[in-house]
């Protein structure tokens, strides 16, 4: 097995030296100086068209047809005297030009009634597809109808036709917006079936698939292809057979939202990343650009349409809610024309480039709103969301001289990037900069992150990782080792349960995800997975199930768990998770815990017995490229998401904000006991909410001091980062191979810790 991985791991080994070779040799700037010119031949401008406000609360659809606009929007009427309201929908029509939209109301949908698609067929008309949801309270029988009209300017309907699918006993039918028409037939999904229903609505035919659903569409002169798992096949609707699946150079794509049929092939899709050009012919897939590349949110895009000329026309539409202090809400209406120019034609700004894997919709609007703002700068993204090995494909783009300004590290190795000396010190820019400061931050979590003195990324958010038990049986008690873990463990009662849902690799890898330098250190490149605590670690495993015998277990018991509040009750549970994302934990454990005297916040265990807990990067997690030709542009960027308003207002429900102001805030907020108006105008109200664990449902109310007293001790305690990137991920499947033997009893722990240590260490190794 040692030969094995030697060769697979001599693959990736190559990559990363190229990739330290790379570094080495260039200097300051290096990603513009290795050799490949970074400027790009094209460029997409695109210019708007504000069409103004329409009195909806949101567009949930829209199509072009010519120079046409056809939406559908909802509007919530709320009758005070009534105290009751009700959602009307609205049919609006107009064009490119006009900043003017006839709307009109769908009057002829039932009480019950949502719109679920607005589509055209072959000749122009417009289609609604819609469902009528009906429950009856007597027998608590359920069912959805679903039916297709013809939509009128006026906002009628007519030729209604409920669909027939011929559904069995307990067999449900559930359709979204993926439909096609094609020769008066709808083709529609649901789940793993594709259901085709003549004009009348009686069912043509149904056929089965391996694979959920994703999308379905047309290209190639009317030939029918479907997206599953993020792949495109072609797909018989008659025989149920699928064509061979199209590899797009490792790309998978998810959420498309819109898709848009090309010539000789060619298919657009458009999801909340960007827009794709897929050539089904050439088995080829290209992304276009990013939306937000063209100063647009992926998530506003209404529709799109490919023009004669090459360009592209989209529908934007944004809810806007508040603004008047009355609660009133509508929508504004963009048209975006996208042109692809000669990069020597166009005058854009100094392009900053951010890579990442992910992009949240905090980070999404602040580069928005840096890009429109800024007169000097512009921040581009290149995504590697869409790749099977995100970090693999980003290591290939900088071997190849792509090399980015800002990377964004959520799930890629930040030691392997220190390692290489790919990341610049933050501190330096936090030095000169006049309002954000070191001590601004939350100390622990700078403290955490911190590598021999520097500061390569920094979180925008945190989350804190813990584990939690009962006064009864811990005490005061937050350190312990693995022996004393072991011994709470066998005082168990008989019929004790060590931790909900635990299994023997879910045990290691929670262990090293929050102790991975204790074992394995990248910059080091040390491994002790040989070690006597490792071992210990390995022989304590073997006390649970393995995940294959757990899923076994549950899928023949139904998966019905014993109820978490009474094993508590009972003291027949030693230990429980806790995510301290938000404040909820908090009141949570105290009444779930209250009848055995309250609840412990307890570390991993470890050989020194410390307390330190450990932290995880929420939202985004961002540092700047060694190789940035401009360092202190990048850092004006960045600066803006450590400010003050960005962390007060980013920090929702997702995570904990890293400054300490912010931080206090949002404890201040959540200790109001009575409505009030902040001095920066955020309407304040008291907390009063619910969190239900299984049958257990507990009163969210305002914290009092002793809960934030507490919150300030669990946070002070961070002292180590929870790793959850590509490399982790790598390691685990080598230890769960690996651990096979030692469950089947073919292995002793020891000897699967040296045969660990020897495959982890050549990884380590090659990779570092």
């Amino acid at each position: 097995m040692v030969k094995n991985s030697t060769r697979k791991l001599f693959r990736v080994s190559l990559a990363v030296f190229t990739l330290s070779l790379l570094f080495t040799a260039c200097g300051k700037g290096g990603g513009k100086g290795s050799g490949k010119d970074s400027t790009p031949e094209y460029i997409y401008e695109p210019k708007f068209n504000d069409l103004g406000n329409v009195e909806v609360d949101y567009v949930s659809q829209a199509c072009i047809k010519d120079d046409n606009i056809y939406m559908m929007g909802s509007h919530y009427e709320y009758n005070e005297k009534k105290q009751s309201g009700k959602s009307i929908s609205y049919f609006m029509t107009g064009s490119f030009d006009s900043k003017n939209f006839d709307m009109a109301e769908l009057k002829d949908l039932e009480e019950n009634e949502s719109v679920i698609k607005l589509f055209m067929d072959e000749e122009g008309n417009m289609h609604m597809l819609s469902s009528v949801y009906n429950y009856n309270e007597k027998t608590g029988a359920s069912n959805t109808k679903y039916y297709i009209s013809d939509l009128n300017k006026d906002g009628s309907l007519s030729g209604r036709k409920e669909l027939k699918p011929g559904l069995k006993k307990n067999e449900e039918l559930y359709l979204g917006n993926a439909l096609i028409y094609v020769d008066e037939k709808l083709i529609t999904i649901s789940e793993q079936k594709i259901y085709t229903f003549n004009k009348d609505g009686s069912l043509a035919n149904v056929v089965g698939t391996d694979d959920y659903i994703d999308n379905i569409f047309t290209a190639n002169g009317g030939k029918i292809y479907i997206m599953a798992n993020g792949k495109v096949c072609e797909f018989d609707t008659d025989t149920g057979k699928s064509g061979k699946t199209f590899d797009f150079g490792g790309r998978i794509i998810y959420n498309i939202r819109n898709i848009q049929q090309g010539k000789d092939g060619i298919v657009y899709l458009s999801n909340e990343d960007g827009i794709y050009e897929c050539d089904i012919n050439k088995n080829k897939m290209e992304l276009l650009f990013n939306w937000i590349n063209v100063d647009i949110n992926g998530n506003d895009i209404s529709d799109f349409k490919i023009m004669e000329d090459g360009s592209l026309t989209v529908i934007c539409s944004s809810s806007k809610y508040d603004t008047d202090g009355k609660g009133s809400s509508y929508s504004n209406i963009e048209i975006a024309s996208i042109d692809k120019k000669k990069y020597s034609d166009a005058k854009p700004k100094k392009r900053l480039t951010l890579a990442a894997n992910y992009l949240s919709q905090p980070l999404k609007e602040e580069i928005l709103k840096y890009n429109k703002g800024s007169g000097d700068y512009h921040i581009e993204i290149k995504s590697y969301n869409t790749y099977e090995d995100p970090q693999k494909q980003m290591n290939l783009d900088i071997i190849s001289g792509d090399i980015p300004d800002i990377i964004e590290l959520s799930g890629l190795s930040k030691s392997m990037y220190i390692k290489k000396g790919m990341l610049a010190d933050l501190y330096p820019f936090i030095e000169k900069d006049d309002e954000i400061k070191k001590e601004d931050f939350v100390d622990s979590v700078i403290n955490t992150i911190e590598h021999n003195g520097k500061l390569y990324y920094m979180p925008t958010q945190f989350s804190v990782n813990a584990l939690v038990g009962s006064k009864k049986v811990f005490g005061d008690m937050e350190g312990w080792t693995y022996e004393e873990m072991e011994e709470k463990y066998k005082s168990m009662p008989k019929n004790g349960v060590f931790m909900q849902g635990m299994t023997s690799d879910w045990f290691i890898q929670n262990m090293l995800s929050s102790q991975m330098k204790d074992f394995i250190d990248f910059e080091t490149g040390e491994v002790n997975l040989d070690s006597e605590e490792f071992v210990h670690m390995l022989e304590f495993s073997k006390n649970f199930q393995t995940t294959d015998q757990y899923i076994k277990e549950q899928n023949a018991n139904g998966w019905q768990n014993e109820d978490r509040s009474e094993l508590i009750n009972s003291g027949r549970l030693l230990l429980s998770d806790m995510y301290l994302y938000d404040f909820s934990d908090i009141q949570v454990n105290e009444k779930l815990y209250k009848k055995q005297g309250g609840y412990t916040v307890i570390s991993q265990p470890s050989k020194d017995r410390n307390n330190k807990l450990s932290m995880t990067s929420v939202d985004a997690c961002l540092s700047i490229s060694e190789n940035c030709d401009d360092k202190d542009g990048a850092w004006e960027f960045l600066r803006r998401l450590y400010a003050y308003d960005f962390q007060k207002q980013a920090s929702g429900s997702y995570g904990l904000p890293v400054r300490k102001d912010a931080l206090e805030k949002k404890m201040e907020y959540a200790m109001a006991t009575k409505a009030y108006k902040d001095d920066d105008g955020t309407q304040v109200t008291p907390i009063d909410d619910s969190y239900t664990i299984d049958s257990f449902t507990v009163n969210i109310k305002p914290y009092t001091k002793a809960h934030m007293d507490l919150f300030r001790t669990i946070v002070g305690r961070i002292g180590k980062e929870s790793n959850y990137d590509t490399y982790f991920n790598d390691i685990s499947e080598i230890i769960t191979e690996e651990t096979k033997a030692l469950y089947a009893g073919d292995k002793t722990a020891k000897e699967t810790a040296e045969i660990l240590q020897s495959r982890v260490k050549i990884y380590v190794s090659e990779n570092s």
